[in-house]
């Protein structure tokens, strides 16, 4: 092995181990966030880091988010299928938006209206596949009762869109920046994530608030 691909070898690993290190992380600080009536955080930001490292690193990335997740859902699950397949979830999801994102929506970032919606859309449908097998692995395992997958499903898919648009398109802005790359000057990304993610992220506050509201129903009945 020369030395090109030694050092090449070299950053790849320190990207998998920043990649996962900084997943770790905003799972924890995520958790801080955690809405106790509901049960979801107000934002799930390793959802927007995975997509963004995805879209920029590539198959280190990827390999960095599975160690982050897998370490973070270790704590979580009760088994580790469980954990293994929260962990396959997340990657999924980020590798499935990346793939789409990067086939359909040129430039990355997008510049006008119409790549902007298209993005907002990809991102949106490809963060279904985690929230999906997480409450469907938690109903399995009858931690939830399968009456509540909907609702539950829907929460965390809330939780994991305020992530992705609060944090995907600043890192895809600022790699692009550091890479000293030619793009069209605009925020429309950004400011549409921005509105969209604090809407989002106020409707699970809400949610939290009648949950909350509902339970001292009842227990004032009881």
């Amino acid at each position: 092995m020369n030395r090109k691909s030694v050092s090449h070898v070299i950053i790849n690993l320190i990207k998998v181990l920043l990649v996962a290190a900084l997943y770790y992380l905003t799972a924890q600080l995520g958790l801080l966030t955690m809405l106790s009536s509901i049960g979801i955080p107000a934002l799930w930001a390793p959802s927007g880091l995975a997509q963004a490292a995805v879209l920029i690193w590539g198959w280190p990335a990827g390999l960095g988010i599975f160690i982050g997740a897998l370490l973070v859902f270790l704590g979580i699950a009760k088994t580790l299928t469980v954990a293994v397949a929260l962990a396959c979830g997340g990657l999924g999801q980020a590798v499935l938006a990346a793939w789409l994102l990067k086939r359909y929506v040129h430039p990355m970032p997008p510049e006008t209206i119409r790549s902007t919606l298209l993005t907002l859309g990809i991102s949106a449908t490809a963060a279904l596949l985690a929230p999906l097998l997480a409450v469907a692995g938690r109903c399995y395992s009858g931690v939830l009762p399968w009456s509540e997958f909907a609702s539950q499903a829907w929460l965390w898919w809330l939780s994991g869109m305020v992530g992705i648009l609060l944090f995907t398109p600043g890192l895809v802005y600022l790699s692009v920046r550091l890479r000293k790359k030619q793009v069209k000057e605009t925020l429309i990304w950004m400011l549409t994530s921005l509105v969209i993610g604090v809407t989002l992220s106020s409707v699970l506050v809400l949610s939290n608030f009648e949950r909350q509201n509902e339970r001292e129903v009842l227990d004032r009945g009881t």
